[in-house]
């Protein structure tokens, strides 16, 4: 049981690997709680489905792929951001204005 806020609300899936409750509501906490309490069937169901996540998706090769493709998504939208030109004057100009933003930096310290 967890509470639909932060990390572990966008992990869990109500009904499928875990229980949700409402944020700051104890009541709905304590009814989730007492539901796995009185139909072990739904806790067993959950439990087992909530470890096959964990072992699928949470591993340090799976971590691994996901941070590769961060990066690669990143490295991308960089890429295609720069104009491109056949002379290269794109490259220049952003030389020239990164030594200029630094020179104007030098100018405020």
């Amino acid at each position: 049981v967890v509470s639909d806020v932060g990390g572990l609300g966008e992990i869990v899936q109500h009904e499928t690997n875990g229980l949700k409750c409402y944020p700051g509501n104890p009541n709905s906490l304590a009814d989730n709680i007492l539901r796995l309490l009185y139909e072990p069937e739904l806790a067993n169901r959950l439990a087992e489905r909530a470890y096959n996540d964990l072992r699928k998706q949470y591993t340090w090769d799976e971590i691994a792929y996901q941070t590769r493709d961060v990066y690669a998504d990143v490295h991308d939208n960089y890429e295609s951001s720069i104009p491109k030109t056949d002379s290269g004057l794109a490259e220049v100009d952003l030389q020239e204005n990164m030594s200029q933003g630094i020179a104007d930096m030098g100018r405020y310290a």
